[in-house]
């Protein structure tokens, strides 16, 4: 801890020597079909009446002080019997934190407008509006900052309860924070997530997904994981993040929790590209679903 928080004042040290500007981009989950409430919020409210999202990513060896976490819910609203139209309001913080110095969060309101197109086909669009904080903690050998700036994201959901195809706009008021000097702008960027339900047998689905996200001037990111679920009880599966990481899922499906059930998983990622090829990734989720009537989405 005490090599990390140097690196940190080091680094904060030299931002102060002059003004400069850095972008910033949300960390993208290796479980992302497990988090799409922090990605689109059209999708809050396409499963059922109450969800709730929780997850958590650390990192292994000299990054073990950087960590991201994450908290959602939402709930229907209007009469249970209006099936066709519906409206959703949610709650989301994002949180993440590098070392005693550095942390981020994101806190937005969630809202949803679903209507069904067909009898199996329906779209949501939503929005979440917030704001993001930047603070910088101070010690004896460093100064002490923050900056508070409006975030918000646009998307929307077409699903069915087989598959769905999701788009988001992330970060679109490319919002910038100076906490001390250098100035943080939270660049705007672009989602497109998919994915699709095949029963294989009585005992086996398997559910191949993906997650495309587009920042100007930064690489594309491409995930493209599949998952296998054994008597709707034990789930495993690989997530390939293209030049980055091969992902390791393994998971339990629908622990009945009341009129509701859970869904926990564990991940575990090994790099494969050239950068930061000494991080291990591992996340842990959990989700809670209420039981609903409505036919479910293919998520």
């Amino acid at each position: 801890m005490k090599y990390f928080s140097c690196l940190v004042l080091i680094v904060l040290s030299l931002a102060n020597a002059g003004a400069q500007t850095a972008e910033s981009i949300p960390e993208q989950f290796a479980q992302f079909f497990n988090a799409y409430s922090i990605v689109n919020p059209a999708s809050c409210g396409s499963k059922s009446n109450i969800e709730i999202e929780l997850g958590r990513q650390g990192h292994s060896g000299i990054w073990k002080n950087i960590s991201t976490t994450y908290a959602s819910g939402s709930l229907r609203l209007g009469p249970r019997k209006k099936k066709n139209n519906f409206q959703v309001l949610g709650l989301s913080f994002v949180r993440d934190k590098e070392g005693e110095y550095l942390k981020r969060s994101k806190f937005y309101v969630n809202y949803g407008w679903h209507t069904r197109l067909t009898k199996k086909l329906s779209l949501g669009a939503g929005v979440a509006g917030g704001f993001f904080s930047y603070l910088v903690s101070g010690s004896s050998a460093s100064v002490a900052g923050s900056a508070m700036a409006p975030d918000g994201t646009l998307g929307l959901w077409l699903y069915h309860h087989r598959y769905y195809v999701g788009a988001s706009a992330a970060q679109v008021f490319n919002s910038r924070l100076t906490p001390i000097q250098e100035t943080t702008v939270l660049l705007r960027h672009y989602n497109i997530t998919g994915g699709y339900t095949y029963h294989v047998s009585e005992a086996l689905t398997v559910h191949p997904r993906t997650m495309i996200r587009y920042a100007p001037g930064h690489p594309v990111n491409i995930d493209v994981a599949t998952q296998g679920i054994i008597n709707e009880i034990v789930s495993a599966g690989v997530n390939y993040r293209y030049n980055k990481e091969m992902v390791c899922l393994f998971g339990l499906e629908k622990l009945k929790a009341g009129k509701g059930a859970l869904r926990c998983m564990f991940s575990y990622a090994f790099p494969t590209g050239g950068v930061a090829s000494n991080r291990q990734t591992f996340e842990l989720t959990l989700n809670y679903d209420h039981q609903s009537k409505q036919k479910k989405s293919g998520r």
